[in-house]
């Protein structure tokens, strides 16, 4: 961790945009290992920026369950790649952030890397089936779809392993 990235203010990403919460305010985190090292600042965000949030989700939800399940799988492989090439750094702001092992902590991108990857391969492995019908000449079968957004409340403490939970719904 950098001197800039203490003094850094960190923003909510909604509708493909950094911003400031509604609030206008921010609060620091601090590493728990070392109480006086400012970790960041952090939006205190509002009920207000949590429906601004879900409202863009659902409008990009839209062109991602029009997108061919593969296409799908192949936008989580690439998410998958980026977290590979910074697993350490990753594992390395967790410890920071949660105060825990290095090595828990890479367990635990570890983790969701393994969740992203499964997801991704449902992109090949969506199978609908036929049905018989009652009418002459019809048949009845089943698409899969993305269900639309989906909210999560993770644990503080394994968080990362969590969210990717939200993305194989997606990928499917």
């Amino acid at each position: 961790m950098t001197q800039d990235s203490a003094s850094r203010t960190h923003q909510n990403f909604i509708g493909g945009k950094w911003q400031d919460s509604i609030s206008g305010q921010v609060y620091p985190v601090t590493n728990p290992a070392h109480t006086s090292q400012v970790i960041g600042q952090f939006q205190s965000s509002l009920p207000q920026d949590a429906e601004n949030a879900i409202a863009a989700a659902h409008e990009a939800s839209k062109g991602w369950g029009s997108t061919p399940a593969p296409q799908r799988g192949a936008i989580l492989y690439k998410a998958l790649e980026v977290m590979r090439r910074r697993a350490q750094e990753m594992a390395e702001a967790i410890t920071i952030e949660e105060g825990k092992p290095i090595a828990d902590s890479m367990g635990e991108v570890k983790r969701a890397m393994n969740i992203i990857e499964y997801a991704a391969g449902e992109g090949r492995r969506l199978f609908g089936y036929t049905t018989p019908s009652e009418l002459a000449d019809t048949i009845a079968y089943t698409v899969k779809r993305p269900i639309g957004v989906v909210a999560l409340i993770t644990p503080w403490n394994f968080s990362r392993s969590q969210y990717p939970h939200g993305s194989s719904l997606h990928a499917s």
